[in-house]
């Protein structure tokens, strides 16, 4: 997916036309994200399959993604929402791994490492001082990148 397509994704749906009887636009909202997350969930469950032995080659695992996105549309369904597709590059992903002849564990490894780093990076801890510059939890400032760096100014003698 592209960082357009998640945004999109993950945005809220502020104003729904085809409202479901009985549900506010908030509890239709927290509805529709609870169903992305259990699909999400799901879906990393599905590929953990591939670990286990469970799923066996790419074309199976495919077939697995699949049936899993129609249940989800299915299920988005009942909120009157026309939802993307839960995640086509990882099912194009299995398809190339299948074409190129590459072994399923090999890609279900690569998904989940790429996921945990996501999953590490957007559920770490900023914080910001009075200045606004990112810091850490003591207030002492970080790069960019987040990490500690040791800047020392030695004035020159003529």
């Amino acid at each position: 997916m592209t960082w357009e397509e998640l945004i999109v994704y993950y945005q809220p749906i502020k104003n729904i036309t085809n409202m479901v009887e009985d549900y506010t636009a908030e509890e239709l909202n927290k509805l529709i994200n609870e169903c992305r997350k259990k699909y999400e969930k799901l879906e990393k469950e599905t590929v953990m399959k591939a670990l286990t032995g469970e799923i066996g080659t790419n074309s199976a695992m495919v077939e697995e993604l699949e049936i899993l996105n129609i249940h989800y549309h299915d299920e988005m369904d009942e909120y009157d929402i026309t939802a993307p597709d839960l995640n086509p590059d990882l099912i194009e992903n299995f398809k190339m791994a299948e074409r190129d002849g590459k072994n399923v564990i090999f890609e279900a490894q690569e998904y989940l490492k790429i996921l945990g780093m996501c999953e590490e990076m957007f559920n770490q801890k900023l914080w910001v001082n009075e200045d606004g510059h990112i810091c850490d939890e003591e207030g002492n400032r970080l790069s960019a990148d987040g990490e500690h760096r040791v800047f020392e100014v030695i004035k020159g003698r003529k």
